[in-house]
């Protein structure tokens, strides 16, 4: 009972993400609770491996999760973290003003677009923001 109460995930569920630190209302969510808030922008990634031609992405604006989490007073960071363990920081007041960060969905998993950061900073299979 334990394991499809709290651990089993039904693959047409989609992929979760957990927002967790420096939060008052720490949050496991799919990017469909945030339908409502879609929204399309142009980028390019510009990486030292690999680079993308312009294209647009669809998903939900990173500061619409943050803010539904109210980050505490004082929070300075987030760490957006890949279920591979690679990581990524971020000025937190940065991305709450930023509208061309987003969370998208692609191949079942979660994908930050960083349309104004270089290459690095746009990390695939993300599963874990952390605001410290």
């Amino acid at each position: 009972v334990y394991y499809y109460a709290a651990v089993f995930e039904p693959p047409w569920t989609g992929p979760v993400c957990h927002v967790e630190g420096a939060v008052e209302k720490p949050d496991s969510f799919q990017l469909s609770d945030f339908k409502q808030y879609e929204t399309t922008v142009t980028a390019e990634l510009k990486g030292t491996v690999t680079t993308v031609p312009a294209q647009d992405y669809t998903g939900v604006p990173l500061r619409v999760i943050l803010q539904n989490t109210h980050p505490l007073a004082g929070a300075k960071t987030l760490v957006v973290t890949a279920t591979d363990g690679y990581k990524v920081e971020f000025e937190l007041q940065k991305v709450l003003a930023d509208e061309q960060i987003l969370l998208i969905r692609e191949d079942n998993t979660l994908r930050l677009i960083a349309a104004n950061y270089p290459g690095g900073h746009w990390v695939k299979m993300v599963n874990k923001l952390t605001v410290e």
